[in-house]
């Protein structure tokens, strides 16, 4: 009969020869006859700070561990392997420098804890003979476990030797989680030269580059052949809709001095007068020069899309033109008063009228 060393009632029950530990508490494990009353209980040690802080107390029953087949012990078997410590945050880290009692990593502004790796298959695998990127067992490509703490988890494990299931600060028994290494880190990724990339794509880089050319052709091609585009094959009446509604859509002070200037290569005046009269509406003092040139007597048909002479409204205009800045206009409504003064009508009232409203705008001369 198998039990306990220290706590005769823990149920020992279905382990196998080769375990020689208690998996609750990790006393030592005595065969007893079974006529032979179970020893007295061993008197409880004197706890030290340690276990002060961390309390006793009866774990749950764990599953035992697989690996550790039954049958009898063999004094010859092979010693289980050193637990592998790797670091926490970036398993990369060589931390072979480290203290002998330290349980962080020790690579600059790492802060890591360290853990324990060790095969979920078979805790005697040795799985330090990994590669640097392989988190799983060399021997039977298993996959790595960690343990921890059942009592507390963040308990390190750096105290731990080869087979122990029990926790080295405070005794509670140990689990096996499965080990999830962390994102590769950017301090360890490193680019690849750009000729090595070159040789082991130039295959798709090739044909990349020649699709990318063959486009470039085909578009250069259809832009020779192609017909452009007659922006005045619209007639009046649709131009006229058409700024219409982007005047009711609202639209800036630039954009309808731009629109109205192709409406005017186009002859279509009517709806360039909407949206130049807007755009001096938006405080823009060139579009009231414009439409004072549009009316202007003295220019006729130097000027695109002029219409029939209109010497009131070019004045009234380029008033409007100077006063909002535009001092352009002061050279187009003096070359206008001059051309007033010499009609043969200037001696009539409404001319008289029409030149001193020039003059005033040019400031009395």
């Amino acid at each position: 009969m198998r039990v306990c060393s220290r706590y005769p009632e823990h149920d020992l029950s279905g382990l196998g020869q080769s375990v020689s530990v208690c998996p609750h508490c990790g006393s030592d494990i005595e065969d007893v006859k079974p006529s032979e009353a179970p020893p007295e209980p061993a008197p409880e040690p004197v706890e030290d700070e340690t276990r002060k802080q961390f309390p006793q107390r009866d774990p749950e029953p764990q599953p035992v561990v697989s690996s550790l087949e039954e049958g009898p012990t063999d004094q010859n078997a092979p010693a289980l392997p050193e637990p592998v410590l790797i670091c926490e945050k970036n398993p990369h880290h060589d931390i072979s420098n480290r203290d002998a009692d330290a349980i962080m990593c020790p690579h600059p502004r790492c802060g890591g804890a360290l853990i324990q790796l060790e095969c979920e298959k078979d805790v005697r695998h040795d799985v330090s003979k990994r590669k640097p990127d392989q988190f799983s067992c060399p021997v039977c490509n298993g996959p790595l476990v960690r343990p921890v703490c059942t009592f507390n988890r963040t308990h390190s494990m750096v105290g731990r030797g080869p087979g122990q299931s029990v926790c080295p600060i405070d005794g509670h028994v140990i689990e096996r989680v499965p080990y999830r290494p962390p994102h590769k880190p950017p301090d360890i990724e490193q680019p690849w030269p750009i000729w090595l990339w070159i040789r082991q794509h130039w295959q798709a880089l090739a044909a990349a580059i020649g699709g990318v050319a063959l486009i470039a052709v085909l578009a250069v091609v259809v832009i020779a052949i192609w017909p452009p585009e007659d922006r005045c094959a619209r007639n009046v009446n649709g131009a006229l809709n058409a700024a219409t509604r982007r005047l009711q859509a609202g639209i800036s002070a630039a954009d309808a001095s731009r629109l109205a200037d192709r409406e005017l290569e186009c002859k279509f005046v009517e709806p360039a007068l909407l949206l130049l009269r807007r755009a001096y509406e938006e405080g823009d003092a060139g579009a009231a020069r414009t439409l004072g040139r549009l009316f202007d007597p003295t220019l006729g048909q130097e000027v695109v899309g002029h219409q029939p002479p209109n010497p009131t409204r070019s004045v009234e205009w380029y008033a409007r033109a100077m006063k909002g800045g535009n001092q352009a206009s002061r050279g187009d409504l003096e070359r206008l008063l001059s051309w007033l003064r010499d009609q043969p009508e200037s001696d009539s009232p409404e001319m008289q009228g029409l030149i001193e409203t020039a003059q005033n705008a040019l400031g009395g001369s």
